[in-house]
């Protein structure tokens, strides 16, 4: 999931390389522009849980749009669409509080670069 929000989307495609043992060109493929259905058959074959699937084709579908020059995302954007996927601020479980974990230290490193720029200034 981290690794998702974090847009290193080439990594988590060759996590499910392995963990799903399909070949590396049909992962890469369905990374880039497969249908939710197919993506989600991968998550399955990986053996991911169904609960992620949601939350990571979210993250997915905005790193695809950034990739594109569609959209200018970060961190904090995208983990804030993945929780809000979950079901907001009020979603619970550890699911939920992962993914609000990492949207807290994508505000954090967000906020610590914006101080350093205004002291810098």
């Amino acid at each position: 999931i981290r690794t998702i929000a974090h847009g290193k989307v080439d990594f988590f495609g060759s996590a499910l390389v392995a963990l799903a043992q399909q070949s590396e060109q049909r992962v890469r493929a369905l990374m880039a522009g497969g249908h939710d259905v197919a993506l989600q058959a991968l998550f399955r074959s990986a053996g991911l849980a169904a609960a992620t699937h949601g939350i990571i084709l979210r993250a997915l579908k905005v790193w695809r749009e950034v990739a594109n020059g569609k959209r200018i995302a970060g961190v904090q954007e995208v983990s804030w669409l993945m929780l809000k996927e979950l079901g907001g601020q009020s979603a619970e479980g550890d699911l939920a509080g992962l993914v609000k974990s990492i949207h807290l230290e994508a505000l954090r490193y967000n906020a610590r670069g914006h101080a350093l720029a205004i002291a810098a200034a």
